[in-house]
């Protein structure tokens, strides 16, 4: 485990983001549960834009308050990517559902805010029809 995530740090480092991803996914399928392997394996998934997945591995430990500073915000911008694609996308309650998810962690956010008061307008209109 420790040799997968040490070459998946070495390799994003060097700009290597496939490599990097293919070492942290290394380690996760073997020791998916254990929080440094998702701190490593979200933030590849995030670079590979699979913000899903990578959501699925860096929510956990931002509601642990996992000690890693590089978690909070690669987790923010995941979900700011999530919230803009499920908006574009016409998903306005999925969007809502990931605005309220980024708000109870940063209140203030500026995306979240906007986008949700925008899906809210929009499922508001489409309800009128």
């Amino acid at each position: 485990m420790l040799v997968e995530l040490n070459l998946a740090e070495l390799y994003a480092a060097a700009g290597d983001k496939s490599a990097a991803l293919r070492e942290a996914r290394a380690a996760w399928l073997g020791y998916g549960t254990v929080p440094a392997v998702q701190g490593c394996y979200g933030p590849r998934l995030a670079e590979a834009g699979n913000d899903v997945d990578a959501l699925k591995q860096l929510g956990p430990l931002v509601a642990a308050k996992y000690g890693d500073s590089r978690i909070f915000p690669a987790w923010v911008t995941v979900l700011e990517k999530l919230i803009a694609g499920s908006y574009q996308a016409g998903r306005y309650e999925e969007c809502v559902g990931y605005c309220a998810q980024l708000r109870r962690a940063a209140p203030d956010n500026a995306t979240a805010r906007d986008y949700e008061a925008r899906a809210q307008a929009a499922m508001a209109r489409g309800k009128g029809r």
